[in-house]
């Protein structure tokens, strides 16, 4: 039979929720899982004892600086193109098709820790968020002014594409 980590953590905490044959099981081969037991066990008791009122301060005061969310409010950039040349290049192989025009607009944050890329056309926006460094495992809100619609997000790997096409002013990007 095979057992988790998840089951074990069931068994001591919620015993009730886990199923006869594998909290049998777990009693029968105790000593299989008695570190992780008695380990569980410990953090049972130590969440069930009192916590001195300063420790507790302490704890609520980091808790607080963690859970804020950082609000980036992102404004347009202008930037003028250094070869205003439009040269219109094809491959030998290259068959005309039908031009999707996107006109790119780059929005940026005072400091530039994010930089946002937004193609749009007559369809939809493509918004291309990339930041200065690296974020792991965050969940990201992005608002859009003037319409003030919100899309959630998990990560930067792929854009977020918005249909119909939105007029984009300005960017509230809320990371928590």
């Amino acid at each position: 039979m095979i057992i988790t980590e998840k089951d074990i953590f069931t068994f001591v905490f919620f015993r009730n929720n886990l199923s006869k044959i594998k909290c049998d099981y777990i009693i029968e081969n105790t000593n299989t899982f008695k570190e992780k037991i008695i380990f569980l066990k410990e953090m049972m008791n130590e969440i069930s004892s009192k916590l001195n009122p300063q420790v507790w301060n302490k704890i609520k005061t980091k808790i607080n600086n963690i859970a804020e969310p950082k609000i980036f409010i992102l404004q347009k950039k202008n930037f003028i193109p250094t070869n205003s040349e439009k040269k219109l290049v094809l491959a030998a192989a290259s068959k005309p098709t039908a031009e999707i025009n996107y006109s790119p607009i780059t929005f940026s944050d005072e400091d530039s820790n994010y930089i946002v890329k937004v193609f749009s056309n007559n369809e939809s926006n493509k918004i291309y968020v990339f930041p200065n460094e690296s974020v792991v495992n965050k969940y990201f809100e992005l608002k859009i002014f003037p319409g003030e619609d919100t899309f959630t997000f998990s990560d930067f790997s792929s854009p977020l594409i918005i249909n119909p096409v939105q007029q984009i002013d300005s960017i509230e990007l809320k990371i928590v």
